[in-house]
């Protein structure tokens, strides 16, 4: 008889969460499902959990012979350290005899599924090594997100009125250990931060209670581009449960694509895009170039959000003078005068 038909795996839960109440399986034969890691005896699920700082969760496998001889275990291997520990002996089990294999799941600050693994190797020859699984999925106390990702971060310098981004915090919890009361946190920032109502109860896995809050945060323009940054705290019972990085980009009200155009005489032509970053329709009302062989089309000249201007360069290029400039003029209030650097190559 195998090693994988010879031992049998007893689960019994020592601490942890979830499964405290649980009475421990019965005796399942190793051999039930060719010995696999998915085999109920050799695995244990915590289900969710919160990954709040503290001790780990904690598991015994109880490995028996039932076999008319002896087994002798060589070597317990913790396949996956990063995620926990393992308590066990290596040693000759009698037939009848027992020994525990007591594992501890580190989950704190974890967010997702996290899973650990043994390998108990054994001495019968040609036995495959039993796999003993504990899997968690993990949530932390607080989260928080932005509503709409896609949403972008620029703000174009002029803008009287900030932005407002839309976020989300989540809290997670237990009957034993509720969630962060939403209701009564608050927000701390260097930026304008307001909540946006009060929490509501989301849906949630068995075990779990999970609330959320939404709020707004206010980015402000300012009179030059520049990146600006600002943190988001968020307070509970006098101290910070979680916190958001908050950054932004105070951009020119006129985005110009490419911002360096690079050309050799005679390439032909060229398409330079205009984009007004604040919505704001406005016009090209003329474009110079401090050099010959150019050719410029304007294109439509009435109000818009963006502009296309078609450009030509001929042979009457001078490499002599490889750095030009091209200048356009449009009638934005904020930015009447846009200037695109040149490269001629050779």
């Amino acid at each position: 008889m195998s090693t994988s038909q010879s031992l049998v795996v007893v689960a019994a839960l020592i601490s942890g969460c979830g499964d405290s109440g649980r009475s421990a399986p019965a005796i399942v034969p190793l051999g039930k499902g060719g010995g696999l890691i998915d085999d109920p005896a050799m695995s244990h699920d915590f289900g969710a959990v919160v990954a709040r700082p503290g001790p780990p969760l904690r598991h015994v496998f109880r490995l028996t012979n039932r076999t008319g001889g002896d087994v002798a275990i060589t070597n317990w291997i913790n396949a996956r350290p990063c995620c926990g520990e393992v308590e066990a002996r290596a040693g000759r089990l009698k037939p009848g005899e027992s020994t525990e294999v007591a594992v501890a799941v580190r989950v704190a600050g974890q967010f997702g599924d996290v899973s650990h693994e043994v390998v108990v190797e054994t001495d019968r020859p040609g036995s495959p090594p039993l796999r003993l699984r504990s899997v968690a999925r993990a949530y932390p106390p607080l989260r928080i997100e932005e509503s709409d990702p896609t949403e972008g971060h620029e703000i174009a310098v002029g803008r009287a009125e900030p932005r407002r981004l839309s976020f989300r915090a989540i809290a997670y919890g237990t009957d034993a250990e509720p969630p962060i009361d939403l209701d009564r946190a608050a927000l701390e920032s260097g930026a304008e931060v307001r909540w946006a109502g009060p929490k509501r109860v989301e849906p949630h896995e068995r075990g779990l209670r999970v609330e959320s809050r939404s709020f707004t945060a206010a980015i402000a323009a300012g009179d030059h581009p520049e990146v600006r940054a600002e943190s988001i705290a968020l307070r509970s019972d006098g101290v910070v449960a979680g916190s958001q990085s908050l950054r932004w980009e105070i951009v020119a009200p006129i985005g110009v694509v490419p911002q360096l155009i690079a050309r050799t005489p005679g390439m032909g032509e060229f398409r330079l895009r205009l984009q007004a970053r604040d919505r704001r329709p406005f016009r090209v009302v003329g474009v110079e170039f401090d050099g010959p062989g150019v050719r410029v089309e304007e294109g439509d000249r009435s109000a818009s959000v963006g502009h296309s201007i078609r450009i030509a360069f001929g042979a009457g290029l001078d490499p002599a003078r490889p750095r030009l400039v091209m200048r356009v003029a449009t009638d934005h209030p904020d930015q009447p005068r846009l200037e695109i650097p040149i490269l001629i190559l050779n």
